[in-house]
């Protein structure tokens, strides 16, 4: 995790989780005043060998009185289909 110019931050991560390999990335910055990030994860399933992603982008602002309103957008490519 490392700071990338005076308002943005940037992770990286990688390894292994219950023998599961997985290697991510997010990125969290400000602009005009709303805060916006996004992550991504890939990983390889151990048993199957079966290769997914997931990530997830997401925008928010507050207001003077505390008031937050926040809009985010998931994905998983594992995920149910119909």
């Amino acid at each position: 995790r490392g700071q990338v110019g005076e308002l943005s931050e940037l992770s990286l991560v990688g390894g292994r989780v219950v023998g599961n390999r997985l290697i991510g990335a997010a990125f969290e910055s400000s602009l005009a005043g709303m805060g916006w990030r996004m992550e991504g994860l890939y990983y390889t399933l151990d048993e199957t060998d079966e290769k997914a992603f997931f990530w997830i982008a997401g925008i928010d602002y507050q207001f003077e009185d505390g008031t937050l309103i926040a809009a985010e957008w998931y994905d998983n490519s594992r995920g149910a289909t119909t």
